[in-house]
């Protein structure tokens, strides 16, 4: 990571067991959340900048004992130009 990305500071390993425990507890929530309150989708593409990969992602929000939570569902990479007829497919 040093040559990738110096400036990168990878997490230890309590953050990312920590992370992915917090993840694990609202993904046991959400199917009863999403089985009886609204949520929104929200899709978003991007290119990251080093080496100008692009992405679609896609993102359930919905509210948990009056609190915002947002969970990524997918992440995927794309291969072309980011036309509406490509990201439609």
């Amino acid at each position: 990571m040093k040559t990738l990305a110096p400036l990168y500071k990878i997490p230890c390993r309590k953050t990312i067991t920590r992370c992915l425990e917090e993840k694990y507890e609202i993904s046991k929530l959400i199917k009863n959340q999403l089985l009886t309150k609204y949520v929104s989708l929200t899709i978003d593409t991007w290119t990251e900048p080093l080496n100008r990969i692009s992405y679609l992602g896609l993102t359930v929000h919905f509210l948990m004992e009056n609190e915002h939570k947002s969970v990524t569902i997918g992440i995927t990479e794309l291969s072309e130009r980011h036309t509406g007829e490509y990201l439609k497919n």
